[in-house]
């Protein structure tokens, strides 16, 4: 579940809030891929990263894409 309070707390732009929000739907479908989250020293730009510019990366990347058809073998 998305913790909306901390959002809306932390983000009192709309445009930067619903960027949050699309980023988080997009980590979250991620891992109904087969996705895993990125840890902490991993700084490939991804969805999937902790610590991922939430502002600019809210759709799946290049690096997501690939994951997805690495564990599906579609390479």
């Amino acid at each position: 579940m998305v913790n909306s309070n901390f959002i809306d707390n932390e983000y009192s732009d709309i445009f930067e809030r619903n960027r949050v929000y699309e980023f988080t739907i997009c980590h979250e479908i991620g891992h109904c891929f087969g996705l895993a989250d990125l840890g902490f020293f991993d700084t490939r730009n991804s969805v999937m990263s902790e610590y991922a510019n939430k502002i600019t990366t809210y759709q799946p990347t290049v690096n997501d894409i690939n994951g997805v058809k690495a564990s599906y073998d579609l390479n």
